[in-house]
């Protein structure tokens, strides 16, 4: 009996531990938010976490992972203004229990 099988090798993106939960940061006209307190992009937005790492995108229920490759992230992630990191500076930081109280979680 033949078999074949087909495997495609898609880099996931490292896992952090981080020292607390997150700080985020609304992103003005969306609700996706931001953790403005790390080098790279993550997004929360929906009840998820999206991170773009080697040309793709993933999701997590969590801050810290697992991250699970997906086809796209949601339109509203694809279309943040490439300066929202800029144009939040000052703005309130909303601490990671609050999205939970808020219903955003």
């Amino acid at each position: 009996m033949a078999g074949r099988h087909v495997g495609v090798n898609i880099p996931l993106p490292p896992v952090f531990v981080f020292p607390a939960p997150p700080e985020l940061v609304v992103i003005p006209g969306t609700y996706v938010y931001y953790w403005p307190d790390v080098d790279f992009d993550i997004f929360f937005y929906g009840g998820y976490w999206y991170r773009p790492y080697g040309g793709n995108w993933y999701h997590s229920a969590s801050y810290g992972g697992p991250w699970v490759y997906i086809e796209s992230a949601p339109s509203v992630v694809l279309s943040l203004p490439p300066d929202y990191r800029t144009v939040t500076r000052g703005f309130r930081r909303i601490p990671y229990g609050e999205l939970h109280r808020n219903g955003q979680a």
